[in-house]
């Protein structure tokens, strides 16, 4: 079905790019989401679905498992069987019950991390999951990895394994930890990611290396690594390992690197030195990388759009801190296509809920360029609040929706006056299918409350062999704004890149928006810069400790970030 003609093709390409049609350079596989194709497939976790109680979950994971809510749904491919990857989950306590539980035992999970299995493979088949189980204990197994000294890693609320990959001879799950929560906030900016050996026989998980710390300005916290086609390979012989990765949660543009498949586990060389390579940017069309994670840039940004389709004109977006949380990608052999989805778009002020949401973009090769991501799950515009997820109005008292267990205490999270809310979009590959001109993706989504998993699906146009001309798509050039550490004590660096050369303001302003300090100021060439705010004052003596805002304004417009000192 590939009759539909490559002008048409082109001027689709030209409006999503924003650009006018140019010179042949390459064709793509043009993939445009078709408003209102996102929907639910089906409830993962529970015994009845939240929506339709009559409507019994495939797996009745609380009758199987004890498993009555959780989160993430990430999966990978191992063998036969898909992989899924939950984390902070509600066991059938009875705390729940007899609300929500029809039945009961002896659990109390509040931070549990279980793995399931499924050989599902037929995409109009609902998702039987199998729960990894102690054979002798007839109990529900979950994520407990130890150091190889025999030190566990505390596994607390928020510290899940959020990726995993099988290397052939191996298993490997990617774990952030590191999660603090303070006056039940989550505070996220003191995570890492570890590499963690799961061996599914022995019902084992070791610990290994460390591969990001959000704290020291890391960008693969959380993670989607993914096993390399050989057409995209540097050498025909050893197969490498990409991966996509986030920086700190809600706090981060996508980021790429990559490493010898035999060196995932150990991330060093024979000669013991670092064996990752991050990509750097594209020079005359080719990925470029570096050795270390502080010159990594990013390869989709949250989120450049002129338009995201809901009537709020972004031209471009306003560059406010990136907000990414979670993040997936697979390789689709039918389409020579990577496709990547994660969730961001949070934006301050009044369109926050217009923007917030899913978003999906593709690529010929997974340095890019990377389409224009296109919102494709948005809970208002979508229809979301009041039919899947509960919705509550705090101003008139009115509810809707299902109300079902939230995480956590009942009486702090209601399920009868807290929202739900969505996050973690994680694609199935295998359920993805091709009919003519459609592409349809299956993908888990994370609901607040109730709190479970549910499998959504949505469609895109596929618009075949579009010629793209010499200049689209490209990454938009981009005013950049970053900082590190962050929290810090004695002092930060604070780097920015300017797409064009011009005049520079960068100011440490204080929560109501008077400056601390003046960083920068005068004329500066396109590019990376950087400057240190050792925390200082204009004034003189050091500023308190407490939450700051970095503004950088030049050329392309104004960024600001957040930054925090601590004592």
């Amino acid at each position: 079905m590939r009759s539909r003609s490559r002008l048409h093709a082109a001027l689709l390409v030209a409006a999503i790019c924003g650009a006018a049609p140019a010179a042949v350079a390459t064709t793509i596989d043009v993939l445009t989401w078709i408003p209102g194709s996102t929907v639910k497939v089906e409830q993962l976790i529970g015994d009845h679905d939240w929506v339709d109680t009559t409507r019994t979950v495939r797996s009745r994971t609380v009758t199987e498992a004890d498993v009555l809510g959780n989160g993430l749904g990430y999966s990978f491919e191992s063998g036969d069987s898909l992989i899924m990857l939950f984390g902070d989950t509600i066991g059938a306590s009875s705390q729940y019950v007899p609300r929500w539980a029809d039945s009961l035992n002896d659990f109390r999970w509040a931070a549990r991390e279980p793995l399931a299995s499924s050989r599902t493979s037929d995409r109009d088949s609902l998702l039987l999951l199998s729960f990894y189980r102690d054979p002798v204990a007839d109990t529900t197994i979950t994520l407990a990895p130890v150091y190889p000294d025999g030190t566990p890693v505390p596994m607390g609320a928020d510290d899940i394994p959020n990726s995993g990959i099988d290397l052939g001879n191996q298993i490997d799950l990617v774990c952030s930890i590191g999660t603090t929560i303070v006056n039940g906030v989550a505070d996220h900016s003191q995570d890492s990611s570890i590499v963690v050996r799961f061996d599914p026989t022995q019902r084992t998980f070791t610990a290994g290396r460390t591969i990001s710390r959000a704290g020291q300005n890391g960008h693969f916290v959380f993670t989607a690594p993914v096993e390399l086609p050989m057409q995209f390979a540097s050498s025909s012989t050893d197969s490498e390992v990409v991966i996509f990765g986030l920086g700190e949660y809600r706090q981060s543009d996508v980021y790429l690197s990559m490493i010898r498949k035999h060196r995932f586990e150990s991330g060093v060389k024979a000669d013991s030195t670092p064996a990752t390579r991050y990509f750097t940017g594209l020079v005359n069309g080719q990925p470029a990388w570096g050795d270390t994670e502080s010159l990594a840039v990013p390869i989709v940004f949250d989120n450049p759009l002129q338009s995201i389709g809901v009537g709020v004109q972004q031209n471009p977006w306003p560059n406010d801190s990136p907000t990414s949380g979670n993040l997936s990608a697979v390789w689709s052999p039918a389409l020579n296509l990577w496709l990547m989805m994660f969730d961001g778009g949070r934006q301050p002020g009044s369109t926050r809920k217009q923007t917030e949401g899913f978003y999906f973009t593709y690529a010929s090769a997974p340095w890019g360029p990377w389409m224009p991501p296109q919102l494709v799950l948005n809970s208002t515009r979508d229809s979301l609040e009041g039919v899947i997820i509960h919705h509550y109005d705090h101003n008139t008292g009115v509810e809707s929706g299902p109300a079902g267990p939230t995480i956590g205490s009942q009486t702090i999270n209601d399920p009868d006056t807290t929202s739900g809310g969505t996050f973690a979009p994680e694609m199935i590959g295998r359920l993805a299918r091709i009919a003519g001109d459609t592409l349809t993706i299956d993908y888990t989504v994370s609901t607040w409350n109730p709190y479970t998993v549910v499998r959504m699906r949505s469609a895109f146009l596929i618009h075949w062999n579009a010629t793209l001309g010499a200049d689209a798509p490209r990454p938009v050039a981009t005013l950049r704004l970053d900082a590190g550490p962050n929290p810090f004590r004695a002092g930060a660096t604070v780097a920015f890149t300017l797409p064009a050369a011009g005049a520079v303001d960068l100011d440490v302003l204080d929560v109501a928006g008077r400056r601390v300090r003046r960083l920068a100021h005068g004329p500066f060439a396109a590019g990376r810069h950087e400057a240190r705010w050792d925390a200082g004052s204009d004034a003189g003596g050091l500023a308190p400790a407490g939450l700051y805002f970095l503004r950088l304004r030049a050329p392309g417009g104004a960024v600001t970030r957040r930054i925090a000192r601590v004592e």
